[in-house]
């Protein structure tokens, strides 16, 4: 069970482990940018997509699978499949699991392959006096490269071998899961959890998208400056900044799956770059 857990209570939130929660009161759908702010993370300029660049991004977005994955025409028919059996919260879930499939079948070469961790843990303090504010949750869905023998030992000991994971192996990226109402709400989350990600794990950048299935909003964080031990307690310097862009939907005719997976495989293979391909960083009016 995730929980905030401030200096003076501890507040359990529902049994769906992929939210965080904050103050010791409000519930989750209260958390928002000021309340981000109070933990030093703050949403920076938006990430506008280069339209000038969507044909390439659509040809990476088919590019071809490896040997044993999933074809682009494949993947198109089984979320046809999924769309007209079995459009609820299963049937997005599924959704979410055929497309980054799809994009594990086309991140890989002779050394390192593509996996996806579902369901990692993270937890994390931020110290703001006067007071520290404690969370743990999951990222839904961790891209990561393992090496064959890191493949195979993550299929055989997936528990242990997460455990050890950030000394050896890469991480790529993060997805965390939205309900399909609920987007502009997941996003507060999203930063949350990947700022408390990358303040376990010392990372400077990490990119990840945030997802209902039919709806993808892609984003970068950047870590602030921090001293302090390694691990879930450091001080704050300055603010940690948290970038998005508009959310694209699959589209009724799946006209923009091309695009979402271009610009999946891109995260994939740059997820810890705060450079950006395919975005631009611009001011929000």
């Amino acid at each position: 069970m995730a929980s905030y857990r401030g200096r003076r209570a501890s507040v359990p939130i529902a049994e769906d482990t992929n939210h965080l929660e904050t103050m010791p009161t409000p519930s989750f759908s209260k958390i928002d940018m000021d309340i981000l702010a109070k933990v030093g993370i703050c949403s920076g300029v938006g990430l506008v997509l280069s339209e000038d660049k969507r044909g390439e991004i659509e040809a990476e977005g088919k590019a071809p699978a490896a040997a044993s994955g999933l074809s682009f025409d494949a993947i198109v028919q089984l979320i046809k499949v999924v769309r007209s059996r079995l459009m609820t919260e299963a049937g997005r879930r599924m959704l979410i699991s055929i497309i980054l499939l799809r994009v594990a079948s086309t991140v890989h070469d002779e050394a390192q392959t593509l996996n996806i961790a579902p369901g990692f843990p993270v937890e994390a303090t931020f110290e703001m006096a006067p007071d520290n504010y404690s969370f743990s949750g999951v990222i839904d869905y961790l891209l990561i490269r393992l090496s064959s023998q890191g493949s195979k030992e993550f299929f055989d000991f997936p528990a242990e071998y997460l455990l050890d994971m950030f000394r050896n192996e890469s991480v790529t990226g993060a997805v965390i899961r939205a309900e399909q109402d609920n987007m502009e709400q997941a996003i507060p989350q999203a930063a949350l959890t990947v700022a408390s990600h990358c303040k376990e794990q010392e990372l400077s950048v990490m990119r990840g998208c945030i997802t209902s299935g039919e709806q993808w909003t892609f984003f970068v964080y950047k870590s602030p400056k921090a001293s302090g031990r390694r691990g879930r307690v450091a001080r704050i310097r300055r603010e940690g900044e948290f970038h998005f862009s508009r959310r694209l939907n699959l589209g009724e005719n799946l006209e923009n799956l091309a695009l979402v997976l271009g610009l999946l495989r891109d995260l994939a293979n740059n997820a810890l770059e705060h450079n950006q391909k395919y975005f631009s960083y611009e001011k929000r009016l």
